[in-house]
């Protein structure tokens, strides 16, 4: 048994951080949404996840023993996932509508053991949506909130990290439930379908963010980089309008972020290649998605989403 063979394996030191790219085309999720009140139609029944996945395992190339998902921010592909609570008379309008635009989760994890043999595993995953609009019609009420927080219980998620040449595959048996709760009616959405990821083996310790998550108004954010270039000048770039590339030619890089900000002051990485900014987190940014990247002259983290109370 694959699972109590893995539980045999003392977790190591996940001391390497992998960027994974989620492959688009081979990540298809079904999903579902059930309510003790009401039938409900999903459309698309289908949607693709897209972004990337941060992995911390033990070593920079197989075989693993052991590893961490340490975050992630993907979207769905098509960016609007509609539903609907249908009329019990066919030819009238629905009772109800929503649509759900610009999701975007995050996975973590507790340490998980590998099999060094078949690079099987199964982590105790949780999802947390990071941005999203939620907008509701009919009976359901005319509404449009954030959906940023909303997440998960623990989970076993069974998965495998295998390595074909210079080239790490992630594979993730997604199965999860959020639960939402619209005026008085609870709703259960069930995520559930493979994602596919892949990364290089030379991208090994790249660069990568960490921020609070979420950010509380008024109280000290801090947001840091890890493996940047040491004694580089180093700026963090914010945006609350969302992903898009933006060209910052002066420094020869492409951020993921639209819109962006400098956030604070530019600071030179240490002799280790890490940087901090800490500032108080403003009233403008209170229910709010909000997303940071760190960069350099020709090197940038990946983006990290977090949203505002």
């Amino acid at each position: 048994m694959i699972l109590a063979a893995l539980l045999l394996l003392a977790p190591a030191s996940q001391s390497v951080q992998h960027l994974f790219d989620v492959d688009r085309a081979n990540s298809l999720i079904d999903w579902d949404i059930s309510s003790p009140s009401y039938t409900i139609n999903e459309s698309p029944d289908k949607f693709r996840l897209d972004g990337g996945l941060v992995l911390g395992l033990d070593s920079a190339s197989a075989p693993f023993t052991s590893g961490r998902l340490d975050g992630a921010l993907m979207f769905t592909v098509p960016t609007i996932l509609h539903g609907e609570i249908p009329n019990p008379i066919p030819f009238l309008p629905p009772l109800a509508t929503f649509d759900i635009e610009g999701l975007q989760v995050r996975l973590t994890s507790p340490s998980f053991a590998i099999n060094p043999g078949t690079g099987a595993f199964t982590a105790i995953a949780s999802m947390l949506t990071t941005a999203g609009t939620l907008t509701t019609g009919g009976l359901l009420g005319n509404t449009s909130q954030p959906i940023f927080g909303v997440g998960s219980l623990p989970t076993p998620v069974n998965g495998s990290i295998t390595q074909s040449g210079t080239t790490l595959m992630l594979f993730l048996d997604l199965d999860v439930n959020i639960t939402q709760t619209i005026g008085t009616d609870t709703f259960t959405i069930v995520l559930d379908g493979p994602i596919n990821a892949t990364a290089e083996v030379s991208a090994a310790n790249a660069p990568v963010l960490s921020a609070s998550l979420p950010l509380v108004v008024g109280a000290t954010a801090t947001v840091n980089a890890v493996r940047m270039t040491p004694g580089a000048p180093t700026f963090l770039a914010g945006s609350i309008t969302g992903l898009g590339p933006t060209l910052i030619g002066s420094l020869g890089v492409t951020l993921g972020i639209a819109s962006p900000v400098k956030v604070g002051a530019t600071v030179n990485a240490n002799g280790a290649g890490a940087a901090a900014w800490s500032f108080t987190v403003p009233s403008v940014l209170a229910g709010r998605s909000v997303w940071f990247q760190a960069l350099q002259n020709g090197l940038t983290t990946q983006v990290f989403g977090s949203f505002a109370l």
